[in-house]
């Protein structure tokens, strides 16, 4: 699987992204199994800019859960609750919601 995430945001400030594991997963690097949901930043070349697109080749389970911060600001969340058996594209569009969000 693969995620493809969209800045639709429209903010000074650009967008990173973070995905949290699940419980269940194993980290790289010898880390081992985790009881919390540690967050790994995704876009580590940089943040994302209004009106951009980025695909990220990161492993993807039902349970993980990507969060989205814009500097300091909680932009929003999204958990995976199952996804398909065959090769796929996870696209997500971040927007806000209205003009006081």
């Amino acid at each position: 699987h693969r995620l493809r995430v969209c800045n639709a945001y429209p903010y000074e400030e650009a967008m990173d992204i973070f995905r949290g594991v699940a419980p269940h997963d194993d980290l790289p690097n010898g880390y081992g199994p985790r009881k919390s949901h540690p967050l790994i930043k995704l876009t580590v070349d940089g943040p994302m800019d209004y009106k951009t697109c980025r695909d990220f080749l990161t492993p993807m389970k039902a349970g993980d859960k990507f969060k989205f911060m814009v500097g300091n600001y909680n932009a929003g969340t999204f958990a995976i609750s199952d996804l398909p058996n065959n090769d796929a594209v996870l696209l997500l569009v971040i927007y806000r919601h209205d003009r006081l969000s």
